[in-house]
């Protein structure tokens, strides 16, 4: 049941009511900005929630855009920290040996927060975000030749010595070992992003398929839209 702050007790369900008929009830309340506080009884959805959390702060592209990401990260985040929240709780009561339940606030904002918080807190002292090291431009999504999507994550050294020596002879503007430290390609991040733009896009999926298996890069494919223009299909 999704009722705003305060439905429950207006509906005479309150905890208090609740727990008078039966002291052992867990009642999880999962809201977008809690039971309490300025924002509790404003409305909301998943939108609202991630802006005001902070997850906007952290740059997720290269180019510094910011992109509503598709899947509902507020609602799992919040679902997650309740699902552990009441596990807890019940645990808890068992323990006691009283059966004594207890209330529960979930905020999805709150919860949203504390995922990314580890790396949006120090942006504030970081200048500029695109600057951090958090966006490289060799960890990213690029396309082939024929269309397709594939990721590659070459993070560590080792992952990038191995994909520029394999592939050097035929791109030459891998054929260096300039960017063979993780600060340095992060320092260059847009010429690396352009250069394995260009490269990937020279060839076809299958290709690149066989080469990156081969040499055991970090890669995988990227599952098309539905609407891709793309005819293949993973």
């Amino acid at each position: 049941m999704t009722n705003r702050t305060g439905v429950l007790d207006r509906l005479g369900l309150s905890y208090p009511v609740l727990r008078e008929a039966n002291p052992r009830i867990v009642l999880c309340s999962l809201s977008g900005y809690g039971q309490t506080g300025p924002y509790a009884n404003r409305p909301g959805h998943e939108l609202n929630f991630l802006g005001l959390s902070g997850f906007f702060t952290v740059p997720g592209r290269i180019d510094g855009e910011i992109t509503r990401p598709g899947v509902r990260v507020g609602d799992m985040a919040g679902a997650m920290q309740a699902a552990f929240a009441l596990t807890v709780a019940l645990a808890g009561a068992a323990a006691t040996g009283q059966g004594q339940g207890q209330h529960i606030d979930v905020s999805l904002t709150e919860s949203i927060a504390g995922w990314c918080a580890l790396f949006a807190l120090p942006l504030p002292d970081a200048g500029d975000p695109l600057k951090s090291g958090l966006v490289q431009g060799d960890n990213d999504v690029f396309r082939t030749a024929d269309g397709r999507l594939l990721s590659l994550a070459t993070f560590e050294d080792k992952f990038w010595r191995e994909l520029r020596s394999a592939l050097g002879t035929e791109f030459p503007g891998l054929n260096t070992d300039a960017y063979d430290r993780r600060a340095a390609r992060t320092a260059a991040k847009e010429k690396i992003h352009d250069l394995l733009t260009e490269v990937f896009a020279a060839h076809d999926y299958a290709w690149w398929e066989r080469t990156l298996t081969g040499i055991g890069a970090p890669w995988a494919p990227c599952s098309p839209h539905p609407n891709s223009s793309s005819t293949n299909h993973i």
